[in-house]
């Protein structure tokens, strides 16, 4: 089991559902289609998921796109990737494709990097409302990047990219530091994806305002996998939670778009121990596992 930080800054308890300041729920929904496994979900940002993508991921990270305002220039407009890039102290190579943009529109880069810098480019907890990242097996020549730059913004964020580009493994899209879509032909890549999510739910709900960071082990990734073998989609919300120990959380098998109820009806309650870093499985038969 890996140990994972959740900060006070996390894509859980910092994003908010209407006026009333409900968090928002765990969901997840996997596909698969001729060897690409799909998985949308909430809530993540990018600097949560890199090493988790990275068991799928080559050494070169393409970063196909950026969009933010926390860099800004002297004008008061947002810097380009490249210029991030060099602020955060991270080698790179800058592909300018502002070609691809509307007639008008700001500077825009492509950017190549070792997948491992990722976590630099992305520290200091800045924010971003899009972030779109695919795997290479190193550097791209320019007439590559160009092809890449075009597809990518031809066929939108939720296109099979993995399809026009088989020579990579993962693609990473996301929004709004909340909403994520990755495309992966690692196999085990949804499971993956929702043992992560399912620690940094349970991390965000064991913080209060006395705490900057909590850690959390994952749970097994049986546990997820057993969880996907039964559906494909799943809603989490917190049932309670207690600083000083213990959080349970219930799923639902169902899918959730943004607006929609809550269910209250649970087929699985997941309960996580602070002090043991275990995770214990309640199903309706009151059948109960340790992980």
């Amino acid at each position: 089991m890996k140990d994972v930080r959740v900060d006070a800054w996390n894509a859980f308890g910092t994003n908010r559902l209407g006026l009333d300041g409900t968090g928002f729920p765990l969901t997840v929904d996997v596909s698969a289609s001729q060897g690409i496994h799909i998985v949308n979900g909430t809530a993540a940002r990018a600097c949560d998921l890199i090493d988790v993508l990275s068991s799928a991921a080559q050494n070169t990270a393409v970063v196909l796109n950026i969009d933010h305002y926390s860099w800004l220039d002297p004008h008061g407009d947002p810097l380009r990737s490249r210029e991030i890039a060099r602020q955060q102290g991270v080698q790179f190579a800058a592909h300018d494709i502002t070609w691809t943009q509307a007639r008008g529109s700001a500077p825009s880069d492509l950017l190549t990097m070792s997948w491992n810098d990722l976590h630099r480019f992305f520290d200091g907890n800045w924010s971003h409302y899009g972030a779109d990242i695919m795997d290479a097996e190193g550097p791209l020549p320019d007439d590559v990047a160009d092809e890449v730059a075009l597809a990518f913004h031809l066929q939108g964020q939720d296109s099979w990219l993995l399809r026009e580009f088989p020579q990579s493994r993962v693609f990473y899209s996301g929004h709004d530091d909340c909403y994520l879509h990755v495309q992966s032909t690692d196999p085990t890549m949804p499971a993956r994806i929702l043992t992560r999510l399912i620690a940094l739910f349970g991390g965000s709900a064991l913080l209060d305002e006395h705490s900057e960071s909590v850690m959390v082990a994952e749970p097994q990734l049986s546990m997820a996998e057993n969880m996907l073998r039964e559906s494909e989609h799943w809603v989490g919300t917190v049932l309670t939670s207690d600083p000083c120990g213990q959080v349970t959380m219930g799923f639902t098998p169902t899918r959730w778009r943004l607006g929609s109820p809550l269910s209250d009806d649970f087929s699985l309650h997941l309960t996580f121990d602070l002090k043991s870093q275990t995770w214990d499985t309640h199903r309706s038969d009151n059948v109960v596992s340790r992980d």
